[in-house]
């Protein structure tokens, strides 16, 4: 199916599609000079009706996703009409090229990867983004109360699916290693409570503060690659999509994880604030018992082994840290844990969240080591936000020298970004 319309300012222009069959996908390629939301409004298997959102940007665009609305096993009965917003004081001719739909079996919902170096996994229950790392050249494993990384045939406790122990945090679906914003609390958005006080427009990968997950567009996996498209919770909200796509991309290289990451809000809310939001790029929640944080400050090793409690934001300035090479990384007190590189910037908050007699060693505790390469920037409308970070395992002279190493490629442009 081939659409063209000439857009008027503010239009809003709805088109029957009554397309019949047992869908759960849809493709639609655009050419545009204007940026629309578009709406599908769906019936489904069940008997409902549900809509789907997506954005078209100036330009040329193709969506492709699973329909997000459907509840499980549900697939669209029809697809019954089209409606696309100009948001724009502008006019132009929209040129639909393809509107398609189809079927294709659900995405995975759990996968793994790994590498000499590295492990990564996902598994859907604990939410839409990576839920477990650790660490294929060493042993990880719980000996009493500490973490303990030794040879590949160390001793020690293993989980009960028999792997290394897990270094991130998955105590609830906004933790683990994802991408999250924060954004308005202008009209006509309407903040909820969380932590105490009201919550700003906060869009999450994995999930929102209820325990439900994001909803997954699609999902792809290989033998180095977990990526992930999905339309993000908002965090202190219960079951609330956000009008903003996500994609991140896993991918092991060597003795690094990259994560490259891509975002667009569609939500039309006002963003800016009194001061530029700082926006987490990204956010690391790891295993509390890796509890010394350290970095370099002017060339020279710090070590911090009592590091203050963390707090949502806004953020404490003992917690804020301007730290050289771009990374920092949470130890054991034998010198091992993660580390995490931010080409883009050199601040980094840091925390902990201890809870009295907790058991450390699960990792989906409620305690957590904390850390995020942070950038100060609102959110705008249909602007894509583009980063890549990397995670190193192992010694802390090891994530030094693997960092220092990507610093220097990255400055000669042996590794494009």
């Amino acid at each position: 199916m081939q659409i063209k319309h000439y857009f008027g300012m503010k239009e809003i222009f709805a088109v029957p599609l009554r397309e019949k069959g047992g869908f759960n996908r849809v493709t639609v390629k655009t050419e545009s000079p204007l940026r629309l939301v578009c709406r599908l409004i769906i019936k489904t298997s069940g008997g409902g009706t549900v809509t789907e959102s997506f954005p078209v940007n100036r330009g040329k665009n193709e969506y492709t996703a699973y329909i997000s609305a459907l509840k499980p096993n549900e697939t669209a009965s029809e697809i019954s009409e089209l409606i696309c917003f100009n948001i724009e004081n502008a006019v132009g001719m929209t040129t639909f090229s393809q509107i398609s739909f189809g079927y294709k079996l659900p995405p995975e919902r759990s996968a793994e990867v790994a590498n000499d170096y590295l492990r990564i996994g996902y598994d859907a229950k604990y939410g839409n983004s990576l839920t477990y790392l650790s660490s294929e050249k060493y042993s990880v494993k719980h000996i009493g109360n500490k973490l303990v990384f030794g040879e590949k045939s160390g001793e020690g406790e293993k989980s009960d699916d028999g792997r290394n122990a897990n270094l991130l945090n998955r105590h609830e679906k906004s933790r683990s290693l994802a991408q999250n914003y924060y954004g308005s609390l202008n009209p006509p958005y309407v903040p909820s409570v969380l932590f105490g006080g009201l919550w700003k427009y906060n869009p999450v990968q994995g999930g929102d503060a209820y325990g439900n997950n994001s909803d997954l567009l699609d999902f792809y996996a290989d033998d180095k690659t977990l990526w992930f498209k999905v339309r993000p919770f908002d965090r202190a909200k219960n079951m609330s999509p956000c009008d903003s796509v996500m994609e991140t991309e896993y991918s092991l290289d060597g003795k690094l994880l990259k994560m490259k990451c891509s975002f667009v809000d569609y939500s039309m809310f006002d963003h800016r604030w009194r001061k530029l939001r700082a926006q987490e790029l990204p956010s690391l929640f790891l295993s509390p018992l890796l509890d010394k944080f350290f970095f370099i400050r002017d060339k020279t090793p710090v070590l911090h082994e009592n590091l203050g409690y963390w707090a949502e934001m806004p953020f404490k300035s003992e917690q804020h840290f301007i730290v050289s090479g771009n990374y920092s990384a949470w130890l054991n007190d034998e010198g091992y844990g993660v580390g995490l590189f931010s080409p883009h910037t050199k601040h980094h908050y840091a925390g902990r969240l201890t809870i009295d007699g907790e058991d450390f060693s699960k990792d989906d505790a409620m305690s957590c080591s904390y850390t995020a390469a942070i950038g100060y920037f609102d959110l705008k409308n249909f602007e894509p936000i583009n980063y890549e970070a990397y995670i190193a395992v192992g010694h802390k002279d090891e994530i030094r020298k693997t960092f220092d190493e990507l610093e220097k490629d990255l400055l000669l442009g042996r590794v494009k970004i």
